[in-house]
């Protein structure tokens, strides 16, 4: 399925939708019209909420089918209202993380995360164990906002197209 979508008008939808195969999180919409295309065309939890009282949920949250790493801006409101909103068996977290746009400094899917190199050490952990893949500090050619110059499924990843063949190698664990 492909869809085209925009955000109140805003073509960087990116940056206001988190999908995994398990749930998908949208920004808060001044319209009703994004959260009843989601409805209509997919069969997982659609949770309508903000990071931070900022409906940019993409751009600051990270996850898979098994887990939810949010950053710790995140308000305990909006935090217990995206876990009632989501099966049990996600794993929800809050991480500290100078770099809290978490969307743009990590990109994983069910197999494997690939981190920002300067991503607190602490947080790896969390990470693994929150999403339940190995973690790999990396960068995307010289870039290293992974989740901005790269994205990632189960079925592949579209990455920045100045990446050497050397390079796309050691992302093969993803």
């Amino acid at each position: 399925m492909h869809f085209k979508l925009d955000f109140e008008g805003k073509p960087e939808i990116g940056a206001y939708v988190r999908m995994t195969n398990k749930y998908i999180l949208v920004g808060r919409s001044q319209t009703p019209n994004i959260i009843n295309f989601f409805r209509e065309n997919f069969s997982v939890p659609i949770i309508e909420t903000t990071i931070n009282t900022i409906n940019t949920v993409g751009s600051l949250c990270v996850g898979n089918s098994k887990g939810l790493v949010l950053p710790d801006t995140c308000t305990d409101q909006e935090l217990q209202h995206i876990r009632n909103s989501l099966p049990e068996s996600i794993k929800v977290v809050r991480i500290y993380e100078k770099l809290n746009a978490l969307g743009n400094i990590i990109v994983c899917n069910d197999y494997g995360c690939l981190v920002h190199p300067e991503i607190d050490e602490s947080n790896i952990k969390i990470l693994e164990d929150t999403l339940g893949v190995p973690v790999f500090k990396h960068t995307i050619g010289a870039e290293p906002l992974v989740g901005t110059f790269s994205v990632l499924s189960n079925q592949g990843m579209l990455i920045h197209p100045n990446v050497t063949e050397l390079e796309l190698k050691d992302y093969q664990n993803c």
